[in-house]
């Protein structure tokens, strides 16, 4: 996720990356920080999902170790 953001500053031409350097150099403070609050939840979604993805399709026990 933090990989695609910092290559979106490089040398893309859209992409929240590209928001934010864009809002940057307009100075837009709140579409900045929009971009980068949109970014964050973007990750904390994709890490819970990853997560609920990784105990639905394991099937050994010692893998769940949350359910003890």
């Amino acid at each position: 996720m933090i990989g695609s953001i910092v290559a979106e500053f490089t040398g893309a031409d859209r992409g929240i990356g590209y928001v934010i350097v864009q809002a940057s150099y307009r100075i837009d403070t709140r579409l900045m920080f929009a971009a980068i609050a949109l970014s964050s939840l973007a990750g904390i979604v994709f890490f819970h999902l990853i997560g609920w993805i990784e105990k639905a399709t394991l099937r050994w026990p010692e893998a769940r170790l949350d359910e003890d």
